[in-house]
């Protein structure tokens, strides 16, 4: 019967961990928060349309990235049964060493591609309430896991832009 104990024991931890990692993959995709970190964004030379599909292909690689590394991690907690304080870490570790990064990669590459003539300013204020959000996730990391839109302003602005790929990214 302590084996059967054990058991219930470790099936419920795991399914925290799946649920509190789970959260994260939401957390990945939605928003809220200030006004910008001042990400730079010059003319280029891309249409309109040609800027539409690189940056919604940098936003949808961003996302595949990030689900391929935290289904990784996934499968690394339904091997093991870590503390609750081991999780909290880890989670934290997550969110500063995977997703920051990912998402700060992706608006370096948004930025890079300069806008069309004419649409810096939204692009801009698109890419500046990421930069923010990720510098303010990064600061204190719990408010990924606190809240099921962390990205919700860099989502409306991306939408207001017709960048569908980038705000379905963080979604």
């Amino acid at each position: 019967m302590k084996q059967d104990s054990h058991s219930k024991k470790g099936v419920l931890s795991g399914a925290t961990i799946v649920v509190v990692l789970m959260s994260l993959v939401v957390a990945a995709g939605c928003g809220s928060s200030g006004e910008g970190a001042g990400v730079a964004v010059q003319p280029g030379t891309l249409s309109r349309a040609e800027f539409t599909k690189k940056a919604d292909g940098i936003c949808t690689a961003m996302r595949a990235k990030f689900d391929r590394e935290y289904e990784a991690i996934l499968r690394k907690f339904q091997k093991e049964e870590p503390s609750q304080a081991q999780l909290e870490a880890e989670v934290d570790s997550v969110i500063v060493g995977m997703l920051v990064p990912i998402f700060e990669g992706a608006v370096d590459e948004i930025a890079a591609l300069g806008a069309p003539k004419g649409d810096e300013g939204e692009v801009a204020a698109f890419l500046s309430a990421l930069r923010q959000r990720l510098d303010e996730v990064e600061a204190t990391p719990k408010k990924v896991s606190n809240t099921l839109t962390p990205f919700a302003k860099a989502e409306k602005l991306a939408e207001a832009d017709d960048l569908k790929g980038c705000a379905e990214s963080f979604s």
